[in-house]
């Protein structure tokens, strides 16, 4: 049986032993906080980056259509000045 004296060291280490794990908990708690708040901070960067895409996306199609037009313009302005020096030639 054990005396009183070790029941009493095994009583304090035990303690000390709760007070680090509650220690460690309040870290890893907070840890977890950090964390959670850069995971949010993050998903709002991702969102903005989306909606930037999408934009630059619209605004590239959008000029892709343009120089699709002025593309055409110009072989249709060649196309009437060769016909024109064919006629003057």
């Amino acid at each position: 049986k054990d005396s009183l004296a070790e029941v009493e060291e095994k009583y304090k280490k035990a303690m000390v032993s709760n007070a680090q794990l509650d220690n460690e908990k309040t870290n890893f708690l907070y840890q977890v906080d950090t964390l959670k708040d850069m995971l949010l901070e993050l998903e709002e960067q991702l969102a903005e980056s989306r909606r930037q895409y999408d934009e630059k996306n619209k605004e590239f199609e959008r000029e892709k259509h343009a120089h699709s037009i002025l593309q055409f313009q110009v072989c249709r302005s060649e196309g009437g000045l060769e016909t024109a020096g064919r006629i003057a030639g």
